[in-house]
């Protein structure tokens, strides 16, 4: 994944990796895969520029914050995203 330059890196567990693997940053998920957790959203931010999807980790960030504001906001962002519906039945859920 490193040579192809789509490598999604995270860390499950804390570990120590062997050479050359602990060269490479990897976001660390030891703390869940939540909202709250920064190295979650890192996560799914890079998987999202990987995939064609950059509103994947706002998306997830709205399902925490019910926020309808934010959800608008995403919405009109990204009306191509394969989630637009279910963030529109969020919104409408209210």
């Amino acid at each position: 994944g490193r040579q192809r330059g789509v490598l999604a890196a995270s860390m499950l567990k804390p570990s120590d990796l062997p050479a050359p693997f602990n060269l490479i940053h990897a976001e660390d998920l030891t703390a869940g895969s939540h909202a709250q957790n920064p190295a979650w959203l890192k996560l799914l931010g890079r998987i999202g520029e990987l995939i064609g999807r950059p509103g994947l980790a706002g998306f997830a960030a709205l399902l925490e914050s019910r926020d309808k504001a934010a959800i608008s906001a995403w919405l009109a962002e990204h009306p191509h995203d394969p989630l637009f519906d279910r963030a529109v039945a969020i919104l409408k859920a209210g």
